[in-house]
């Protein structure tokens, strides 16, 4: 029997971890305000899936996101709800290389690639979930321009450090 390929595999991972994350956000707070998109996302998203995969891939991630600012607007564990976002956002990129993998001849399909990808988009949304709860956990009061200086320059070393890791190493 053949082994499920990465590229299949890591868009459900990360989209049952943006669930778990929302799940769990529920149950910590004693609160279901959310549960009823939770219970429907999935419904959606398979029926969706036969139409288009950006369609469905962008239509998930919309509702997870949405999920999420609800839940943070009603109290729910920030941490949590940022974890849900930055799953959903990976989910997201997976399921849209995914399509873009499976477009391809076989001969072009190389788990060494999905590999790759996989191991970029963590590089990128780890350090970002980092931020954003350290972010919310320190809850500074700055100017919109100092923000936007240091988006730019974190976004410049994660682009940095992406140009200079060793491609497709294992």
């Amino acid at each position: 029997m053949k082994t499920p390929a990465l590229r299949k595999i890591a868009p459900r991972v990360t989209l049952l971890l943006a669930a778990g994350c929302l799940l769990l956000a529920c149950l910590q707070a004693g609160r279901w305000t959310i549960l009823p998109g939770l219970l429907v996302l999935p419904i959606a998203w398979v029926w969706l899936r036969r139409q288009s995969a950006f369609i469905s891939a962008s239509t998930g991630l919309l509702g997870f996101m949405l999920l999420a600012g609800i839940g943070m607007l009603t109290g729910l564990p920030r941490y949590l709800m940022l974890a849900a976002g930055v799953s959903a956002l990976g989910a997201w990129d997976l399921m849209l290389f995914e399509a873009d993998m499976a477009g391809l001849p076989e001969d072009r399909r190389s788990e060494a690639l999905a590999r790759h990808h996989v191991e970029r988009l963590a590089l990128t949304l780890v350090p970002a979930l980092m931020l954003a709860i350290a972010a919310s956990i320190l809850e500074l009061r700055l100017p919109f321009a100092v923000i936007l200086a240091l988006v730019l320059v974190a976004g410049g070393g994660i682009s940095l450090v992406i140009r200079i890791s060793p491609s497709g190493s294992s």
